[in-house]
């Protein structure tokens, strides 16, 4: 008897493991849409961080920051997870500089409007 519960105790813990490994795969339409998810979040914080570095803490940037960042930090475990490489964040050399603080706001509206559009594209939020 106790030779199979050790055997049952033993099947048991090698099925959860199998089952975990096959759990954490992910095909690559979803890997893809968690990188898409990850860059659209680093976009728009590169948008609202070069808005506040020409005009200062301005609103709703100094908010809406905070928001990105902790978008940001809730998408990173979801990567060590999957074992997915995390995109290097390039995006802030990439937004242009702002002639106005009425144009940085316009371009943080249309981040927010990519950000709605990813989102609803991938059935999140």
């Amino acid at each position: 008897m106790k030779k199979f519960t050790a055997s049952l105790v033993v099947l048991s813990t090698s099925l959860l493991l199998i089952g975990n490994v096959f759990a954490a795969q992910l095909d690559e339409q979803t890997q893809q849409a968690l990188i898409d998810a990850i860059n659209d979040e680093y976009k728009a914080h590169a948008t609202y961080q070069k808005g506040m570095d020409q005009f200062g803490q301005i609103r709703p940037f100094t908010n809406i920051i905070k928001a990105e960042e902790t978008h940001i930090q809730e998408l990173l475990p979801l990567f060590e997870k999957y074992d997915i490489e995390v995109p290097e964040d390039n995006w802030y050399d990439q937004v242009p500089n702002f002639g106005s603080v009425q144009e940085a706001r316009e371009a943080g509206i249309q981040a927010e409007i990519e950000n709605g559009v990813h989102h609803a594209r991938h059935g999140q939020r």
